[in-house]
């Protein structure tokens, strides 16, 4: 009789592949928590960090198996059914929790500090999504939902204000999701890869608390 399979097993070993094949991302991501730890006025451990890093890993693979599933089918939206589903929740829980983390360590940075200003606009840029897909339930009849009108004529009503429409991004294999960025007016469209690079370029700008 063949022995059941351990989910939990299967899990640990996809986490650990994931960081193995993208080791530099992950080395990423333990510099970043160093450097948001030594950004705050109390440093508190953000263990968010390093597990969002995980699952960014894991992401990054996932979003590679989408490309190429889209570019050897022509079929333009990922896989169907489960696989793109678990893809689309991490992406949220990712989001979320990445977004969270970034809020937490501004509150706690002083008005003073030197990249609060740059630690906002990110936290800024991530919580346009964040509020948005945190949100599952439309708001139909509410005055949030009635359509804006973007700086270029175009009229957005944003799906329900809150019940944001996940995409595939064709060229990344990413998920995206469209939103209204109250703070700059803007629409957002980043795919989850491109909002984890700029996470990353952020934690590059800043200096090594080793080295201060």
């Amino acid at each position: 009789m063949q022995e059941p399979v351990n989910p939990i097993e299967y899990l640990e070993y996809g986490f650990v592949l994931a960081c193995e094949r993208h080791e530099e991302t992950y080395r990423r991501w333990r510099s970043l928590h160093g450097k948001l730890e030594a950004m705050q006025r109390e440093p508190i451990a953000h263990d968010a960090g390093v597990g969002d890093g995980r699952i960014d890993c894991l992401l990054r693979e996932m979003e590679n198996d989408q490309l190429s599933f889209v570019r050897e089918t022509g079929v333009s939206g990922g896989y169907p059914f489960s696989r793109t589903r678990l893809q689309i929740q991490l992406t949220r829980y990712w989001i979320v929790s990445a977004g969270e983390m970034l809020r937490s360590v501004r509150k706690a940075t002083e008005e003073g500090h030197p990249n609060r200003s740059k630690l906002s606009k990110l936290t800024q840029r991530f919580g346009a999504y964040r509020m948005m897909i945190s949100k599952q339930t439309p708001q139909q009849g509410s005055k949030k939902n009635r359509p804006i009108t973007l700086p270029d004529g175009e009229e957005y009503r944003g799906e329900g204000f809150y019940a944001v429409k996940p995409m595939i991004d064709n060229e990344t294999g990413s998920i995206g999701f469209v939103v209204y960025d109250g703070e700059s007016k803007q629409k957002r469209d980043e795919p989850r890869k491109a909002l984890s690079d700029m996470l990353l370029d952020f934690g590059e700008s800043l200096p090594d608390p080793k080295a201060v």
